[in-house]
């Protein structure tokens, strides 16, 4: 007797298989269109190429987020970042709340977080680095962009103490001189530095005169150095928990989405430039206009 394999035998004929539910959807939110995706263990929400937000279900955890200048994030090719990578994420816990047709989720009431976000940050000489978020966020603020974004909070009690002191030392003090490591900038910063008296009162200044959307231009050389001298060589918390996941985001469903993607977009190249601390600093009063012809 010869047997032939069958590739669609199902053992048991009366017993029918059913693949888990999955839908890909458009939702208009605000002014965005973005494509989201739903399983039974992952809510994605991104453009057409790339999921820029991941909940993972099982873990209670937010995967990933990510926001994109490039046009990924968004069906019809808008930046996305800063508030509105936010507007993602918002999106993200209405579906968790709400599901899809037959897909519904079990109740949650917090989602782990781990903080390793990068930006992208054009330098003078032409050259993009990649800066840790959690670092910039910390030196500028004195709590982490989810703080202040989703109401983040360190995971651990460590995380927390140490939270706590980084913020107490930001606003407090600050050595009575600093290196830049940067030749143009020891000297542009030095005035705004022996200005202030606390590293909460210096960094607000430099936002104010060089404005928030060109300062990692001036903070790269320096941020990582800076964070140490705050916390004495401590590392801040990458773990964290969001507590709060209620929101007033009401996305309107418009239609199916059929097309491919993936979970990555491709990332730009990067080249090194210059040494850094030779890096050319445009020395002017007009601060801000300077730097935007730069970037």
């Amino acid at each position: 007797m010869s047997f032939v394999y069958n590739p669609n035998y199902i053992p048991n004929s009366s017993k029918k298989r059913y693949a888990p539910p999955e839908y890909s959807v458009i939702v208009k939110s605000n002014s965005f269109n973005f494509r989201v995706k739903l399983t039974t263990d992952t809510i994605s929400v991104g453009g057409k190429h790339a999921n820029c937000v991941q909940i993972t279900i099982p873990s209670k955890e937010i995967a990933w987020v990510k926001g994109s200048t490039e046009g990924d994030c968004e069906l019809d090719g808008k930046p996305i970042s800063g508030d509105s990578t936010i507007h993602m994420v918002h999106i993200g816990f209405w579906f968790l709340k709400n599901g899809y047709l037959d897909i519904s989720y079990p109740p949650i009431s917090e989602l782990l977080l781990t903080d390793s976000s990068k930006i992208h940050c054009s330098l003078p000489d032409g050259s993009t680095r990649t800066m840790s978020l959690l670092h910039r966020d910390a030196l500028i603020y004195g709590m982490s962009f989810y703080q202040r974004k989703l109401g983040a909070e360190p995971y651990y009690e460590k995380g927390k103490n140490d939270m706590i002191e980084f913020e107490k030392a930001w606003k407090s003090s600050k050595p009575a001189s600093f290196n830049f490591r940067n030749i143009d900038l020891n000297e542009q910063l030095s005035i705004y530095y022996k200005d202030t008296d606390t590293w909460a009162a210096f960094m607000n200044k430099l936002v104010n005169v060089y404005g928030s959307k060109h300062i990692c231009q001036i903070m790269y050389p320096w941020y990582l150095q800076a964070i140490s001298e705050i916390t004495e060589g401590r590392e801040l918390p990458t773990r964290w928990v969001i507590r709060n996941l209620q929101t007033n985001v009401n996305p309107e469903i418009i239609g199916n989405f059929t097309g491919g993607f993936h979970t990555e977009s491709d990332s730009p190249s990067f080249h090194e430039g210059c040494d850094l601390y030779t890096m050319k600093y445009h020395k002017s009063r007009k601060t801000r206009k300077s730097l935007s012809k730069k970037a």
